[in-house]
């Protein structure tokens, strides 16, 4: 038997969230994982970022500022991984995948 949701309710209780910060918002941590984060980004860094910049609005590209389908982003590296950039949430953006596989300046 399913439960009906209703969407106005699920609207405000998101809405409230949000104002708090996202508090209680937990992530699962995986045990065989190491702390030193690699160049790759993990499917957990990908998913924070994405909420992290499709939350507040539609989320646009931050190379060309245009805005992302909701399918269709791509994870880019603010510092490239040849630079010695890392994958972690802090150089995450979200990008149109042409703009991520085009040289950037």
């Amino acid at each position: 038997m399913s439960q009906k949701t209703d969407k106005k309710n699920v609207i405000k209780e998101i809405i409230a969230e949000k104002e708090k910060g996202f508090g209680t918002l937990k992530t699962k941590t995986r045990s065989n994982t190491s702390d030193t984060p690699g160049k790759e980004f993990s499917r957990e860094t990908k998913a924070a970022a994405f909420i992290r910049d499709a939350l507040p609005g539609s989320p646009r590209c931050k190379i060309c500022n245009g805005y992302l389908p909701s399918r269709i982003n791509s994870i880019d590296h603010i510092k490239r991984k040849a630079d010695g950039g890392l994958g972690t949430l802090d150089n995450a953006q979200l990008t149109h995948p042409y703009c991520n596989t085009t040289f950037k300046n």
